[in-house]
C-alpha cells in the first residue's frame, strides 16, 4: 500500500513539473527575468488553413514554441551554469575570461596586440578627407572633433590569458592618434588619460564585468569632453560637478553587460563601483549645442546619463552612423533617412568617436559621405547610393514579418514576377510614399 502511495505521489510530481511550464506559457502568472544578448523573436503564427494543409504552419509553430516555452530562460541559466561551472564552457566567440576572472571581448585583446591594424596609407588617407571635411564644415561654422575612448585590454593588459598573450604591434588607435596630430584635427584622447589615472582614481574605471567603460568612468569623463567641446565652440557650457561620490556593490546592467550576456544563475565575482551626482551649473550666458555624436556602443552610457537637457539644446546619437537616437525609439530612423547638408545646418558640433577595438573602421561611412556630399557637391551620387540602402533595409523588414512576407508572396505570384523583384517593387513604393 505504501509503495503504491509513493508511485502515486512520485506520478503528481512529475506531471506537476511537466505541466507548470505550459501553465507559465498560457497564463504569465510566473514572470521569468529576460535572457540577455541578441536574440531573433519569433512572431506567433496565425493559423491558417491552406498553410496547415501545405505544412507550412507547423515549422512556424514549432520555432515560435522552441523560443516561448515556459520558464525559458531559467532552464537556459541552468544549462549555461552547470556547463560554466563543471566544465569551463560559455560563449567563447563573444567573451574571453581572463585572469582573476576580468571578462573581456576578444577583440579588444586582437586590437591591442594590432592583429586588425589596417596600415598607415589608409589611416592617413581617411583623416585627411576629415580635415578637408572639417574644414568646409567651419564655412558654416559647425564644429567636429574627435574623441578616442577607452579599451579594456589597454587600461587591464595585466588580466589577458596567458594563451593570449602576444607580440605587441602597431595598433590602429596609435595610428589615428599620430595622424590626427599630423592633420591637426582636435580630439581628446581618453584612451590615454584612463591608463595614466589608473593608480589615482578612487574607483576602477572599468569593472571586471564589462566591456565598456563603467559608468562611474564615464561619468568622469564628462566633464572633460564637455571642457574640450566649450573650447572648440569658444562658448561657455554648464559647468559640471560630482557630489556624493560613494562605493557601491549594486552594478547597474552596463556594468555587467558581458557577465549578463552569459546568462548564468548566479553572480561572478565582481568589484564594488563608485557612483556620483552629477551637477550642472549655468547662468544666462550657458550655451547649449545642438549635438551630433556618431560612435559605437561606448557613448550609451553618457547618452543615458538624466538631465541631458541641462548640457545640450538637443543631442542626436548616431549608432554606428546607422540608427537615429532618440527618434528610433519612437519610429526606426537611420542615418540614410537624413539629408546631411541640413543636419550639418542645423548642428553646432559633431562629435566622432571610436574606441580601440572598433577604429578600424572609424566614422563608420560619415567621412566619405560627408566629402562626398560637402566638399565635392556629389549630392546626386550620394543619394543614390542612400537610396539603395534603404530600399535593402525595406526589403530587410519584409523578410523579418511573416504576415507582411505572405502578402508580397502572394502579389507575386499574382503577377508572375521573382519574390526578389516584388520585395524592391514594394520596398521603391513604401520609400516614396512615406
Amino acid at each position: 500500500m505504501i509503495k503504491k502511495i509513493n508511485h502515486i505521489i512520485l506520478t503528481i510530481i512529475i506531471a506537476l513539473f511537466l505541466a507548470l511550464p505550459a501553465y507559465q506559457f498560457f497564463t504569465e502568472h510566473m514572470p521569468v527575468n529576460k535572457l540577455y544578448g541578441v536574440t531573433h523573436k519569433q512572431a506567433k503564427p496565425t493559423f491558417d488553413v491552406k498553410d496547415w494543409l501545405q505544412f507550412s504552419y507547423q515549422p512556424k509553430l514549432h520555432r515560435y514554441l522552441l523560443e516561448n516555452y515556459g520558464f525559458r530562460p531559467y532552464f537556459i541559466r541552468i544549462y549555461n551554469q552547470l556547463r560554466f561551472s563543471l566544465f569551463d564552457v560559455y560563449n567563447r566567440g563573444v567573451i574571453t575570461y581572463g585572469k582573476e576572472g576580468y571578462l573581456f571581448e576578444p577583440w579588444f585583446i586582437s586590437a591591442y596586440y594590432g592583429k586588425n591594424f589596417i596600415g598607415d596609407s589608409l589611416v592617413d588617407e581617411k583623416i585627411k578627407k576629415l580635415r578637408t571635411v572639417i574644414d568646409k564644415m567651419e564655412e558654416t561654422n559647425t564644429k567636429l572633433f574627435v574623441i578616442l575612448t577607452p579599451g579594456k585590454a589597454t587600461y587591464f593588459p595585466e588580466y589577458i590569458p596567458k594563451r593570449l598573450i602576444s607580440e605587441k604591434k602597431r595598433t590602429n588607435y596609435e595610428a589615428y592618434r599620430d595622424k590626427l596630430l599630423k592633420y591637426n584635427i582636435p580630439f581628446i584622447d581618453i584612451n590615454q588619460w584612463f591608463v595614466e589615472a589608473k593608480d589615482t582614481t578612487r574607483f576602477p574605471l572599468f569593472t571586471k564585468t564589462a566591456t565598456h567603460w563603467s559608468v562611474y568612468g564615464g561619468s568622469m569623463a564628462l566633464d572633460s569632453i564637455t571642457r574640450f567641446m566649450e573650447q572648440q565652440l569658444e562658448k561657455p557650457m554648464a559647468k559640471i560637478t560630482y557630489s556624493n561620490i560613494r562605493e557601491t556593490s549594486n552594478l547597474t546592467d552596463q556594468d555587467l553587460d558581458l557577465e549578463n550576456i552569459m546568462n548564468l544563475m548566479f553572480p561572478l565575482d565582481r568589484t564594488n563601483t563608485g557612483v556620483m551626482d552629477i551637477n550642472y551649473i549655468s547662468d544666462s550666458n550657458t550655451f547649449k549645442p545642438n549635438t551630433v555624436v556618431i560612435s559605437d556602443s561606448f557613448y550609451w552610457i553618457l547618452f543615458n546619463l538624466p538631465d541631458k537637457d541641462k548640457l545640450y539644446k538637443d543631442i542626436k546619437y548616431w549608432y554606428y552612423n546607422k540608427e537615429v537616437y532618440p527618434d528610433h525609439y519612437y519610429k526606426p530612423t537611420q542615418t540614410t533617412d537624413l539629408d546631411l547638408i541640413k543636419e550639418v545646418d542645423k548642428t553646432d558640433v559633431f562629435v566622432l568617436m571610436a574606441c580601440p577595438a572598433t577604429i578600424n573602421k572609424f566614422a563608420w561611412g560619415f567621412i566619405d559621405k560627408a566629402y562626398n556630399e560637402l566638399v565635392l557637391g556629389n549630392r546626386t551620387q550620394a543619394s543614390l547610393i542612400d537610396k539603395t540602402k534603404r530600399i535593402k533595409a525595406i526589403k530587410s523588414r519584409i523578410l523579418k514579418d511573416e504576415k507582411w512576407l505572405s502578402q508580397v508572396k502572394q502579389k507575386a505570384k499574382e503577377r508572375h514576377i521573382p519574390l526578389d523583384s516584388m520585395l524592391t517593387l514594394d520596398a521603391i513604393w513604401i520609400l516614396e510614399n512615406n
